[in-house]
């Protein structure tokens, strides 16, 4: 995989993950909980990120030939 890549991430997993963190980070607000709303707090802004990466490549590689899921990787020749 190449570096800063994501193919490899689910993009429902990312989502789940970032809505979470969103819900932890309302309840803490809600209940003035400094300690919670920091760590979920930043905890979200990275997944958030890496959900927004995410969506760049899919929607980047929706026209596309053989890109996706269903692409597979070769090796690079040998110089």
């Amino acid at each position: 995989m190449a570096a800063g890549a994501t193919s490899d991430l689910s993009l429902k997993t990312l989502t789940i993950l970032t809505l979470g963190l969103l819900l932890w980070l309302a309840y803490a607000t809600l209940k003035h909980d400094w300690a919670i709303i920091a760590s979920n707090g930043v905890g979200a802004a990275l997944s958030a990120s890496v959900l927004a990466f995410k969506i760049r490549d899919v929607w980047s590689s929706k026209g596309s030939v053989g890109s996706g899921t269903d692409s597979i990787a070769l090796p690079k020749p040998a110089d």
